[in-house]
């Protein structure tokens, strides 16, 4: 069978050619046995020429403008959404499996994606391979869809020539990521829920119940009781001042925005969230499953440990985390094991060490890698299943105390009056 290639020798020079092969695979290996690297293969039974790959109708008036709401409407929100960006990967994963060329496929993908912006993305990665780049170096061009992580995993799958593999182990990271997710969105949907009823009804009994009781006793000039009281001064406070409250209420959330941003600040807030009763440990798990996810990825792709942890460090979305991390990556460069390095940075259980501990002594540690994945998965699976059990001690203690005050706060005005017309 005659394929159409085009390689890149080790000067980096571009060169295209034809050759005959058994199969893609086999010419791609003649070729990486010649010391050049296979940038596009396809059969010249596709009858398209590399370079005669048509490109998108950039002049199209209309086309332009759609892209240019699509920037602005993914702008507010977020450029490309997970899903579409796990199916994207999915479906490059098919094409690597079945041996279509990248560009042609690429651009067979983007075709069928509503995100304008992400199809426009896509159009340019393909034309970018089109021109000789790698896959890698395709995707590093647009950072803000494509993280360090998938084009570090992405590049060392193509140095090791197990870019299928990365590919799959890449979507099940990403598909355990989103699943993880949406689980913890789903179990305190209740609790917010809840909260914000409970905001409804405070709001309603300080600014209409109470003051007519107020009104009540003012006429017998009766001296109200202090939970009545109490809330009366919070009824008058919000009447007065329900402007600076609503200026607070949007200022606040920028200030803190603002102080995340500081390097202290980023530190104390990443502290926080690490040590929130019930979430903080629930999100210590999904960082330190994402990290072993992503750290046996990069181990399985062929870049060495203290490289791989390095990468795996960025991945992380937690600053104390990270910083514990790049520690481990540094111990293990200067000659200690990995079990060791984690050992001195707190950074795991006692049993999930011990399950690394002999994945290095056993040469196994890919594989002990992926027991850790598990282990935190079921642990993080359970947490997120009995959230809201564990949340509702909570949510039963707020209540009584709001119901407390509630209840003190009318029902001992109705007895005071009461007992007042019995006098």
């Amino acid at each position: 069978m005659n394929f159409q290639y085009k390689v890149r020798d080790s000067q980096g020079k571009l060169i295209s050619g034809f050759e005959e092969a058994s199969s893609r695979a086999s010419l791609a290996k003649n070729l990486e046995d010649r010391g050049l690297h296979p940038v596009a293969i396809i059969p010249v039974s596709d009858r398209v020429r590399l370079h005669e790959i048509p490109k998108p109708m950039s002049g199209n008036v209309v086309s332009r403008l759609l892209k240019s709401r699509s920037i602005l409407h993914y702008r507010i929100g977020k450029l490309v959404k997970d899903t579409d960006l796990l199916l994207f990967t999915r479906d490059l994963l098919s094409l690597v499996h079945s041996g279509v060329s990248l560009v042609l496929g690429i651009r067979d993908i983007s075709s069928q994606i509503k995100n304008l912006y992400f199809r426009d993305i896509l159009e340019k990665v393909s034309d970018d391979i089109n021109r000789g780049n790698k896959l890698s170096e395709a995707f590093e061009k647009h950072p803000k869809i494509f993280s360090e992580f998938f084009c570090n995993s992405i590049r060392s799958g193509e140095e090791a020539g197990r870019l299928e593999e990365v590919l799959e182990r890449l979507s099940n990271t990403m598909e355990r990521d989103i699943e993880t997710t949406l689980t913890v969105k789903n179990a305190i949907r209740y609790p917010i829920i809840v909260l914000c009823f409970l905001g409804v009804a405070f709001t309603i009994m300080v600014s209409f119940v109470i003051p007519r009781f107020a009104n009540l006793f003012h006429r017998f000039n009766t001296p109200l009781p202090l939970p009545t009281r109490i809330l009366i001064a919070l009824g008058n406070f919000f009447h007065d001042y329900g402007y600076l409250v609503l200026f607070m209420l949007v200022v606040f959330p920028i200030f803190i925005a603002l102080f995340k941003k500081t390097t202290y600040g980023a530190r104390v807030w990443d502290s926080l969230k690490l040590h929130i009763p019930v979430f903080g440990t629930l999100y210590k798990k999904m960082i330190l499953q994402r990290f072993v996810a992503t750290l046996q990825t990069l181990y399985a792709s062929g870049i060495v440990l203290p490289d791989a942890l390095e990468t795996s460090s960025r991945v992380v979305d937690n600053r104390i985390m990270a910083e514990a991390i790049r520690k481990t990556g540094a111990s293990v460069r200067q000659g200690k094991s990995l079990f060791e390095s984690l050992r001195e940075n707190n950074l795991f259980p006692p049993l999930v060490i011990r399950v690394i501990m002999m994945g290095e002594k056993t040469g196994n540690l890919e594989r002990m890698l992926g027991e850790v994945i598990q282990h935190y998965g079921r642990e993080i699976l359970y947490i997120t299943k009995n959230l809201t059990t564990l949340i509702e001690p909570i949510l039963i203690v707020i209540l009584g105390v709001m119901i407390l005050i509630f209840a003190l706060g009318v029902f001992l005005p109705m007895w005071s009056f009461m007992q007042l017309f019995r006098h």
